[in-house]
């Protein structure tokens, strides 16, 4: 049996998505905080930390004023959208 901390499992963007089309959903992209990806094999509390403070911070951005610093780092998942795989697909 498959064992993962996620990532082979929940999309490309490590984004498990709600599956039941009930409600919007935000997605919070932390791998686009530009942090370098070699941190995934080597891991070092204080790069993790500073990473989630990055998302926290960009998360209250967004919230409070609709816009992030960082280019797609929060998009909007919109209900009726195609997230079988974990991925948000707009619908059309």
């Amino acid at each position: 049996m498959l064992c993962s901390d996620g990532g082979a499992t929940s999309g490309a963007k490590m984004t498990p998505l709600f599956q039941d089309e009930q409600r919007d959903q935000l997605i919070i992209d932390l791998m686009a905080t530009g942090f370098p990806i070699e941190m995934v094999y080597k891991v070092i509390l204080d790069d993790y930390v500073a990473r989630i403070e990055v998302g926290m911070d960009e998360s209250v951005a967004f919230l409070t004023t609709g816009a992030t610093e960082r280019e797609n780092i929060i998009t909007l998942c919109s209900v009726g959208s195609d997230v079988a795989s974990n991925v948000c697909k707009e619908s059309n």
